[in-house]
């Protein structure tokens, strides 16, 4: 249960982890506790797009990149200038889809752009993304991509549209299991 004098509106994100739930909305970032429903902290003030706690930092994405944040919920920095749509990560990297230049990977502290239509993805406007093993799934508003990053750089290995199935080439949503693909369009 929220408190009730405090309202969240447009929710984009919720990540829980332990005790503790990771808000993302239209108007803020913040963290609950999951047991009591109660605030613990704001994290950051203004619109956020997403976000995610990776190796211990909170990481808040924006109309205007990354804003970083440490487990004592100082502000660390700022990451990139794109409008910034997506998170997912693994044991060893975060990855970053965007709406204005595809899918950065973020290592010991760079992110550099990985994959985008420069070099085989559908559209560099990319809506969500999902790891997979080896494979990362890329939602864009052109179809999905299948995307080895098990490789040096990275390969589009697959695209898939309303040519082969779809409902919409807008991809809002996905999650892929084995060889099952789930995926939420607008249609």
């Amino acid at each position: 249960d929220l408190e009730p004098e405090h309202t969240i509106l447009g929710i984009k994100t919720l990540y829980a982890f332990q005790d503790t739930l990771l808000l993302a909305a239209s108007s803020e970032a913040e963290l609950r506790s999951l047991s009591t429903g109660k605030k613990i902290t704001d994290l950051h003030a203004g619109r956020t797009t997403c976000a995610i706690r990776y190796r211990g930092q909170y990481f808040i994405g924006t109309l205007k990149g990354i804003d970083i944040y440490d487990q004592g919920f100082h502000y660390k920095g700022h990451l990139l200038k794109d409008r910034i749509s997506y998170f997912a990560w693994d044991n060893k990297e975060l990855w970053v889809a965007t709406y204005d230049n595809g899918i950065y990977r973020y290592r010991n502290g760079i992110a550099a752009v990985m994959v985008n239509k420069n070099n085989g993805m559908s559209s560099n406007l990319c809506r969500c993304i999902f790891l997979d093993g080896k494979y990362l799934w890329a939602g864009t508003d052109k179809g999905i991509n299948k995307i080895d990053i098990s490789v040096t750089p990275c390969k589009v290995v697959r695209q898939y549209t309303v040519a082969d199935g779809l409902n919409s080439d807008i991809i809002n949503t996905l999650y892929a299991e084995d060889s099952v693909v789930y995926v939420g369009t607008q249609q």
